[in-house]
């Protein structure tokens, strides 16, 4: 218990500032929503008003039965006034509050998602993606459900407690004392385990996130999985972060139940004795039937606000724990804005390459200064249209030049420029004009003319298939059964590694770029398509400059310079150039 009050005293020695800046920073977020989170909150305090209002009618009505009272048909006209109210404010309450919560949610996961494009790529690929697909999909739920449940009911709680209270006083006094007394202990104490049960819920979220990244890198990997025979391995550590997530479930369970209980039976307490105080009034004649069924649905009322006043903190704190993963991921280092036009009818002029004392270290500047040179004083020159073999050992910096062309990185020290027309910029104004051919399998799960368009969007079928002519993809493309609206699955599944490797390279020479960068693009194919591919970049009209990055000494006779990474005296690669061969 002390080290919960020790955890306690903490928090609440953080909430202020915490909950303030996170709230500010919400506010600005939600944009035009604050309205309609106004008039939702507006019509849940309406729904509780005629809530209360129907206990009054509803004595009012019985009494009116009971003694046989002129007024009876007003009062039952009343009734049903009242009743037909509350089920067409609650139906209209039902469709806002479920519209509003996923417009709500759209807005937020696009805001975000927008930051997340927008954001710098080593401030991305800090974070595991399924971190980040959690703080979409997750965090911003409930943050929606929040705001359009816990938020907007905050005063329809409060209106609701003050109502029912002062309408119980009118009526007894005494009753309203003993309900005033007894419930608000019930309350506070299950505030306090709720605290615990937040602590709780915690680990829970990060027991299914454990989960949920081993799985889903399982999955991705299945055939690494399966080639060494790992199936059950992996199983087992599935089942093991399974179990640790069931254990703290059940914790959590038996917590929530004990505090579920001790609200449960205060109220019972309290309701028990409404009943008893209105039937002991009742036989001693100084409370109507209508009065006592007033009693029993007034102390309800008052017990529901409070218990959900009760509850409002650890929500809260739930709800701000998620408004802290997403500011976070919000507030990720920004690229400096570039302007980016879709390729016109002619294609960008070939683009020249200037570095000059290019240093690159991973780490610089982080934790105890730890930093690991990659590059280090890199100086070279690429004219416009040249075509460049950069070649070096594995780890010798090659793909993080590339990252450093294309502004993905900056340069440590040193700098590195694109010139266009003489004109320089740097490497992040020119992307718009860059084409990119990375590692691996980079296609998308859809058609394959969907994948060609990202390149392009308004590309011509007449532009996609001498893009693909020139990677030697035309004929496999149309020898399928929907040509280009054939459908890949994910990772390219459809497609060999070697088809998928064309694809991405038509892809890039529809950007109609002045810089196509290659990154070991054609490493799956036969020698006899890699050297057609390459025979037909150097024949294109006009030819944009092109860095290849490869392995194969084949390809290096179609290239007008050959630079070799080599390790320099810190460790940091250095460009040194190599004779071409001929043949």
């Amino acid at each position: 218990m002390s080290e919960l009050k020790g955890w306690l005293d903490q928090k609440l020695g953080q909430l202020p500032d915490d909950w303030i800046g996170a709230a500010r920073w919400l506010l600005g977020m939600l944009g035009g929503y604050r309205a309609r989170l106004g008039l939702l909150s507006a019509l849940r305090t309406l729904t509780v008003l005629l809530g209360v209002a129907s206990a009054a009618v509803n004595r009012g009505v019985i009494d009116a039965a009971v003694s046989h009272a002129d007024g009876i048909w007003l009062a039952i006209g009343l009734f049903v006034v009242v009743q037909v109210s509350t089920s067409a404010v609650s139906i209209g309450l039902s469709w806002f509050s479920t519209m509003l919560g996923e417009r709500l949610s759209n807005h937020l996961r696009e805001e975000l998602y927008r930051r997340l494009l927008g954001g710098r790529w080593d401030a991305l690929t800090g974070h595991h993606s399924e971190q980040l697909l959690s703080r979409l999909t997750s965090d911003v739920s409930s943050i929606s459900s929040g705001l359009t449940g816990t938020a907007v009911s905050l005063l329809a709680m409060v209106v609701q407690a003050v109502a029912a209270f002062a309408l119980l006083i009118h009526y007894d006094a005494s009753l309203a004392l003993f309900v005033a007394v007894l419930t608000p202990v019930a309350v506070l104490t299950s505030a306090v385990l709720s605290i615990r049960l937040r602590m709780l819920q915690q680990k829970v979220q990060q027991a299914e996130a454990d989960y949920r990244q081993r799985a889903q890198e399982t999955i991705a990997h299945i055939e690494v999985v399966k080639a060494f025979g790992a199936e059950s391995d992996e199983a087992e550590t599935l089942s093991k972060l399974q179990g640790e997530h069931e254990r703290l479930v059940a914790q959590r369970a038996l917590l929530s139940a004990v505090a579920n209980g001790v609200m449960s039976f205060t109220f019972v307490g309290a309701y028990l004795f409404a009943f008893l105080h209105g039937i002991l009034g009742i036989m001693g004649g100084t409370v109507t039937y209508g009065t006592f069924v007033a009693f029993l649905s007034l102390v309800s009322q008052v017990q529901s606000s409070l218990a959900s006043l009760g509850g409002i903190l650890p929500r809260a704190a739930s709800v701000m724990a998620s408004v802290a993963r997403v500011r976070e991921v919000a507030a990720f280092e920004q690229e400096a804005p570039v302007r980016v036009d879709a390729p016109s009818g002619a294609p960008s002029p070939a683009l020249g390459i200037e570095a000059r004392d290019v240093s690159f270290s991973y780490g610089a500047g982080g934790a105890g200064g730890q930093s690991q040179a990659v590059l280090s004083g890199l100086s070279c020159s690429i004219a416009p249209g040249e075509v460049v073999a950069l070649m070096g050992l594995s780890g010798a910096g090659k793909t993080t030049l590339v990252r450093l062309l294309l502004g993905l990185l900056e340069p440590t020290s040193g700098t590195l420029t694109l010139t266009c027309d003489g004109m320089p910029q740097s490497c992040i104004e020119a992307r718009p004009r860059v084409g990119y051919v990375p590692q691996g399998n980079t296609l998308f799960s859809g058609t394959i003319r969907e994948n060609l368009q990202v390149g392009n969007a308004d590309a011509s079928d007449g532009e996609i298939e001498r893009a693909l002519a020139d990677v030697s993809a035309l004929d496999f493309v149309s020898s399928l059964p929907e040509g280009l609206g054939t459908r890949i699955g994910e990772r390219a599944l459809g497609l060999s590694e070697g088809q998928a490797q064309r694809i991405s390279i038509a892809r890039a020479l529809l950007r109609r770029s002045g810089l196509l960068l290659l990154d070991e693009a054609t490493s799956a194919l036969d020698e006899a398509t890699e050297l057609s591919i390459m025979r037909s970049l150097r024949e294109r009209k006009p030819r944009p400059t092109c860095v290849l990055i490869t392995h194969r000494r084949e390809v290096l006779p179609f290239c007008d310079r050959v630079l070799a990474l080599r390790s320099g005296p810190d460790g940091g690669g250095c460009l040194v150039e190599e004779s071409v061969p001929t043949s």
